[in-house]
């Protein structure tokens, strides 16, 4: 079942013991042990799949839970496997959650255990609104991944793929909580098992014993904790094709914002990165303009569209503020965005996208104009969507920082051969340019040239944004969009202080004589007119439209989603087709991608991959010959 944005999920509803333990009101259940619950986690779950020992000696590991709850079992079992761990092992924890828990009561959960403090802050830091769907959390510097699938139980796991070790059976008891415990979540618990993936829950009702048998699980009663007689622990021994040897390298082709952004995925999940630019230096072409823009594009409707925006939104906010990025300066002038209005109609759907989304205000929040003028600097016309974390980001700094660990090689790559098992990268010499269990193209426009077989479906579209000099009054104090959209004071390279007015979006057919780069008077005017039909009082600041800028190809798709999955089944894969929402949708794009290379869960549903993948279109086109039945 696919979540409708336009209704955000009902948040748990608290009762607090005087303690300070929270229990459930909609089900009469404490969310865990009145009695020392971090030793009822212990006993209950992670002496239940055997830990620490069960991932003593594994490169990858993948915990799957059922009722993430207050995540006091999440982070028992961070501060377990932190400690014992390898130095480079990495784990995955797929958590389920019908009815998520406010932040301020997520934190007012968490505050009775003092030893977790420092863990839990990091996810309070992280934790995201009730939207219903997946959400991924990355901590550890990428060697632990958090995945929230916020809804019911049977219906998100019916839309998630991933291979578990270890479960987690929580939520609260079968008698007052008896939707959860059903045959078909023990049917999707199985169908979502390594071989011999473990089991352990604190319930060990007779029904719950006899439906997971059912589902294959072997099951056994084991002495339970405190006032609890018993507890159950279990494996699921049905045969399965075991996944391939784990990928250990990888070469992207392409230095733009896809190919950084996956360099910094692939790396962060231990992966080996060779990145290939034929350009000097990285960020060139689309990626390459002096600012882009982050700002997230909502859209109501419970379509793919809609949706893996919102998500690819969410996830870039948490991305770009990763503490291996902290110490950069990613971003141009100060923090923030405004989404205006331009008229009434357009005021009622931005109200409409709040009230679907539910996002806190340190993400989202509607704005008359009186509230928008110590933003902007300046009243506007009507309201809009001030987006705190937004902003413009330089990416001339961001692309090599995310680029950090990976071994760069400046050079074109022309062609591909399988060798050993793997890839080799030619330049159009004909000489090796790197060698890699896994290659990625990431050339934008350019990667058409490698995908073959796939018939291309990019696009060229050519965009053109504008230099404005900065203007006395420093105005506006941080980025507007409006339909088109104008930055705060930025320093442009060979142009000094300024604002970047943007953008034209126009096709670029490929037999085209004029070059991309070339400068249109005709495109400068008509930003500045968009301009002036929305800000008039702040276009006014300028004498006309801009005279010097720059334009570069873009790589877009027929429905506006980029290309991010498998080529082949043999380690081939393709991430472009970004268009200008590049730098929004990368950080998610990339991530999807580097779980698909390694077998790791992935941070989105089954559909949202299935619409990414770059066989979309040549399934839709075959589908359209077949004659109808």
């Amino acid at each position: 079942m696919k979540p409708d944005l336009s209704k955000i999920l009902e948040t748990a509803k608290i009762d607090w013991t005087d303690e300070g333990a929270p229990r459930s009101a909609r089900f009469g259940d404490f969310y865990h042990a009145n009695e020392d619950p971090l030793g009822e986690v212990a006993h209950v779950f992670l002496d239940g799949i055997g830990a620490p020992a069960v991932w003593t000696g594994a490169a990858h590991f993948v915990i799957g839970e059922t009722g993430f709850g207050s995540g006091l079992n999440f982070l028992a079992t961070w501060q377990l496997w932190k400690r014992t761990a390898a130095p480079e092992a990495q784990l995955d924890y797929v958590a389920l959650e019908g009815f998520p828990l406010r932040p301020q009561d997520l934190e007012r959960a968490v505050a009775r255990f003092p030893g977790l403090a420092d863990l839990a802050s990091q996810l309070l830091a992280q934790y995201p609104p009730a939207n219903p769907g997946v959400h991924r959390l990355i901590f550890e510097r990428g060697r632990l991944r958090l995945t929230l699938l916020f809804g019911q139980a049977v219906e998100v796991l019916s839309n998630y793929h991933a291979a578990i070790d270890a479960w987690y059976l929580d939520g609260f008891a079968p008698k007052l909580n008896p939707a959860m415990w059903r045959p078909e979540l023990f049917r999707e618990l199985a169908r979502h098992s390594a071989p011999g993936a473990r089991l352990a829950s604190f319930t060990a009702a007779g029904e719950v014993r006899r439906g997971l048998k059912a589902a294959g699980f072997q099951i056994e009663r084991r002495p339970g904790f405190g006032p609890k007689r018993h507890a159950i622990s279990g494996r699921y021994d049905q045969a399965k094709e075991r996944p391939r040897a784990r990928v250990s390298s990888v070469a992207i082709i392409g230095g733009g914002i896809a190919g950084s952004a996956l360099a910094w995925a692939c790396g962060r999940h231990g992966l080996d990165v060779t990145l290939i630019e034929q350009h000097q230096g990285l960020a060139a072409e689309a990626s390459g303009h002096a600012a882009a823009l982050l700002k997230p594009r909502l859209m109501l409707g419970p379509e793919v569209g809609p949706r893996f925006l919102a998500a690819a939104a969410l996830y870039a906010g948490r991305f770009y503020d990763q503490a291996a990025l902290a110490n950069q300066p990613i971003w141009h002038g100060p923090r923030g965005a405004v989404e205006l209005a331009t008229d009434r109609h357009s005021e009622r759907r931005l109200l409409k996208l709040v009230q679907a989304y539910g996002w806190p205000e340190d993400q989202m929040v509607y704005c008359d104009a009186a509230a928008l003028a110590p933003i902007i600097g300046m009243r506007p016309g009507f309201g809009g969507l001030h987006f705190p974390a937004a902003g413009c980001l330089d990416p001339a700094v961001l692309c090599p920082a995310l680029a950090a660990g990976a071994k760069i090689i400046e050079a074109k790559a022309a062609t591909l051969e399988r060798q050993n098992g793997g890839w080799r990268v030619r330049d159009d010499r004909g000489d090796p340019l790197a060698e890699a269990e896994a290659v990625v193209i990431a050339a934008g426009i350019r990667s058409a040239a490698l995908m073959a077989p796939l018939p291309s479906p990019l696009r060229a579209n050519r965009g053109q944004l504008g230099y404005l000099a900065a203007n006395p009054q420093s105005l506006p104090k941080v980025t507007l969009g409006y339909g088109g959209y104008l930055t705060p004071q930025i320093p442009i390279p060979g142009f000094g202080q300024g604002h970047i007015l943007g953008a034209s979006f126009d096709p670029w057919p490929s037999q085209r004589i004029e070059p991309a780069e070339a400068l249109r008077k005709t495109d400068f005017a008509a930003d500045f007119a968009q301009l002036e039909r929305a800000l008039p009082a702040l276009a006014a600041l300028w004498k006309g439209p801009a005279t010097s800028g720059r334009a570069a190809i873009r790589a877009t798709t027929p429905d506006h989603l980029p290309l991010a999955g498998r080529l082949d089944g043999e380690g081939r894969y393709v991430l472009t087709g970004l268009g200008a929402r590049g730098f929004l949708t990368a950080p998610l794009a990339a991530e999807l991608l580097a779980c698909q290379i390694l077998g790791a869960p992935p941070p989105v549903e089954a559909d949202l991959a299935a619409a990414l993948d770059p066989w979309r279109f040549e399934r839709r086109r075959k589908a359209a010959r077949r004659p109808a039945k």
